[in-house]
Parts: structure tokens; sequence; C-alpha cells
């Protein structure tokens, strides 16, 4: 629809002196570009002759063809340029439909409102929008699509939220600031990493040797069931003779079944064991010696 649009406005517009033959070409260029269906090259195009020449015709061209690609607010961005005359002057009837074509862009964004679970700065993929608390929530105009919100306190960035908005879509939403633990660990890395002193991070010895358990547990599981399966033969077997040799065999299974059961568990419960102590370890090789508070190693 904006693209159809453009082309009319297009028409209406008055002839414009063409200054430069380079931004001709490439105005020219993002034309053949939007009748390819080739909306990526038309806008790079476009860039490059406004950048070239400030002319509405070139702008107007920019702002449809992003308009059509879902880029709503940056579209909105160049209309409002043009409706402050700031590539030219617009005759009232292209002034008119410019201003409808921004309303169209408009609704159809999103509004996200997001209330602090306290007093935090807000960025939404990578760039500050405001502050929100649960006071004043903050209310954020943005485009249809995949968005990173994250908050920021005391110059920490909580770990990225993915959000997926729809056109014209309306959400709210409760955001967190960072865990304080982290904060602290962060703002006083002198306190909690002292010179000459190495922080002790968690090994990974005991979570090898818990899941070396899982390999015993596995023959001692199929041979087990090897073992029922041949007391299965020998209860139908016709005799004692010929049962006999099929018991004994069941007998031997039975006890590497049973050896293997037991040296899983003792495996899985050295590496418990040793998981606990290693984490405790790791917890009291980092403190935080400041009012009297203490935290531990990897939060």
């Amino acid at each position: 629809m904006s693209v159809r649009f453009w082309m009319l406005c297009v028409c209406l517009l008055p002839s414009l002196a063409r200054a430069q033959d380079s931004a001709q070409e490439a105005y020219d260029a993002g034309v053949s570009a939007l009748e390819r269906n080739d909306s990526e090259a038309a806008l790079e195009a476009f860039r490059a002759s406004l950048a070239i020449e400030s002319r509405p015709d070139t702008a107007l061209a920019l702002a449809a063809t992003l308009q059509e690609r879902g880029a709503l607010s940056e579209a909105i961005a160049f209309y409002d340029r043009l409706l402050s005359a700031e590539y030219g002057s617009l005759d009232a009837a292209i002034a008119g439909a410019v201003q409808r074509a921004r309303d169209a862009a408009d609704m159809n964004r999103a509004t996200l409102t997001v209330v602090g679970a306290e007093e935090l700065g807000v960025e939404v993929d990578g760039t500050r929008v405001g502050i929100a608390s649960s006071e004043i929530p903050l209310v954020v105009r943005l485009d249809p699509g995949e968005h990173l919100l994250r908050a920021r306190v005391d110059g920490q960035l909580s770990a990225p939220l993915s959000v997926h908005l729809r056109t014209s879509e309306r959400r709210e939403l409760t955001l967190h600031a960072p865990q304080r633990a982290e904060r602290v660990v962060e703002s006083r890395p002198a306190i909690l990493h002292p010179p000459g002193r190495e922080v002790r991070r968690p090994r990974a010895g005991p979570w090898v040797l818990l899941g070396s358990s899982l390999a015993p547990l596995a023959i001692g599981i199929g041979t087990g069931v090897a073992f029922r399966r041949r007391v299965d033969e020998a209860r139908d077997a016709g005799n004692l003779r010929d049962a006999e040799p099929i018991i004994q065999h069941a007998q031997r299974l039975g006890n590497a079944a049973t050896a293997t059961f037991a040296l899983a568990g003792a495996l899985a419960a050295a590496g418990f064991v040793w998981v606990i102590i290693d984490r405790r370890r790791t917890r009291a090789d980092v403190r935080v010696g400041v009012s009297g508070v203490s935290m531990g190693g990897p939060f």
C-alpha cells in the first residue's frame, strides 16, 4: 500500500531540477529495484540518492519503502521530516497524503508498557529508551517483530528478555533489575579478587565422576534384563538337566548385574559428595568484607 501511495505522490510532485546526475541515477536505480520487488536494493539506492541531494521525492520514496518492509519507526521519522519541509516544501495535497501515510504507519506500531520492579533504566535493542518504575511505567512504541529488553541499574545490565510483538499489539510486562549479588561482584572487583589470590572456579572432575556412573548403570540394566530372560528360559525347560546350565548362566548374569549396580552407586555417591565439597570450597574462596556481607563464588 505505501509503495503505491509513494508512486501516486511522485506523479503529483512538481518537477524538480536534477542538480546532480549521480543522485538521479541512484534514484532511478531505486525505482527499478522496486519494479523488480527488490526492496532492499531500493533502500540502498534511495539512501545513496538522498545523501547526495536532499529531495522530497527521494525522501518520500525512502519512507514508503521502509514502511513496506515493516521499519515503521524509521519511516515515520522520514515522514516527519517531509512534513517539516526539511527536504523542501510540499503542496497541500501531497502534505495531506504524507500525513495519512504517517498515521497509518503509527497505527501499525506495537505499544509496550514496561513496569519496573524498582526504578531502573530500560534498553531496547541496545538503545536506552527511558526509566521505568512500579509507580511510573514506561510506554514505548516499537515496530512489530522481535526485540531484546534489558534493565540497567548502577551501571549493570540484566539478562536480555526477548519479546515478540505483533502489528498494533498492546502489551504490558514487568522488567526486573540485575541480581543484587551480580551488582556487588561487578562493582567491587578489587575486594572480590584480591591481588595475588586466584579465585577458585568449580572443577569439572566431580561432574565427570558423577557422569561416569551412567556407564555401569546402563551395563547393569542390560545384564539384569538378560538375567531375567535366562530365568524365564530355565522355568520353561522340560527337565532339570536342561535347566541346570541355564540356571548357572543366569547366576553369573545376576552376579554381574549386582556388581555393576554397586559400582554405579559408588561412583554416583562419590561424585555427588565431591560436587558438594567443591562448591563449598568455591563459595568460601570469595568474600565481600563490607558491612558483614559474605557472598559466594559463582552466582
